[in-house]
């Protein structure tokens, strides 16, 4: 199927794994096949050895003589990419020792927003608003789990947590540069609800705290506190890290370092 609409070949794999293609929108369905072909867009443009391949396919009989079935999936897959791909250059070529994923000129939705991201950090220092835009337009593009509904390999499954986790540092460095530039009481509900989808993450309660703080609102500086001390107290048997108390404690103190002009978060681990 070629592409005659003349739109880019699309594909996402956060939020939703999926392909847009010629007016056409096929979601990717659990298989083998998926599992082969998350590992290879995970590494698009790059070699992944035969190996790692059938490991990630087959982990319980990676020792076996698979690469035959390893060639029918690969055969599979060639014909999905064809399909999808509608004239963007999306292919899997054989490359020795293994394959490679070439997106050619199809868009990939992680690849945008690393783009961004690294935009985004370029432009902290000189232009801290165009950085905050830039930031808010990559966490735009992350509306949730990446490689949703299907069951992944041990290679795609840590490539995944180290994904989330690029996704995480985004998201606290975005809210400690509008707090820096003053942007208070609006980020007050994100933060609440992050404090809930990240129960242990305690930048989020910092932030949280401070942002309550320069709103005026004393009584939403201990109600993020107290709750963050039961949580970790009765799921983790923990208490805050002592950078946070000392946090609670200068809030308390109205010390100076909590107004606007002070880096907003500097020690408090996540």
């Amino acid at each position: 199927m070629r592409n005659l609409t003349g739109r880019p070949t699309r594909i996402t794999c956060l939020g939703q794994w999926s392909i847009e293609s010629g007016g056409r929108h096929e979601v990717v369905r659990p298989s083998r096949r998926a599992q082969l072909f998350a590992l290879l867009l995970i590494n698009a443009d790059r070699i992944v050895p035969t190996r790692e391949l059938i490991a990630e396919v087959w982990p319980e009989d990676a020792s076996g003589d698979l690469v035959n079935d390893l060639y029918a999936h690969v055969t599979r897959l060639r014909a999905d990419l064809q399909r999808w791909g509608g004239g963007s250059g999306l292919r899997l070529a054989t490359c020795r020792p293994g394959y490679r994923l070439e997106l050619g000129a199809a868009e990939l939705d992680l690849n945008r927003f690393r783009d961004l991201a690294a935009q985004a950090a370029q432009l902290r220092e000189h232009a801290p608003h165009a950085s905050l835009s830039t930031a808010r337009r990559a966490l735009a593009i992350w509306p949730g789990t990446p490689f949703p509904g299907v069951e992944l390999g041990p290679a795609a499954s840590i490539a995944k947590v180290r994904l989330e986790e690029e996704h995480l540092n985004l998201m606290i460095g975005t809210f400690d540069l509008a707090l820096d530039l003053g942007q208070d009481a609006m980020l007050i509900p994100d933060l609440e609800e992050l404090t809930y989808r990240y129960p242990y993450c305690e930048r989020f309660y910092d932030q949280l705290m401070v942002a309550h703080y320069r709103a005026g609102r004393p009584d939403g500086v201990m109600r993020t506190y107290h709750r963050l001390v039961q949580v970790l107290a009765d799921d983790l048997g923990l208490t805050p890290s002592p950078a946070l108390q000392r946090r609670y404690v200068a809030i308390l103190r109205h010390e100076d370092s909590m107004e606007v002009g002070h880096r907003s978060v500097a020690t408090v681990p996540a």
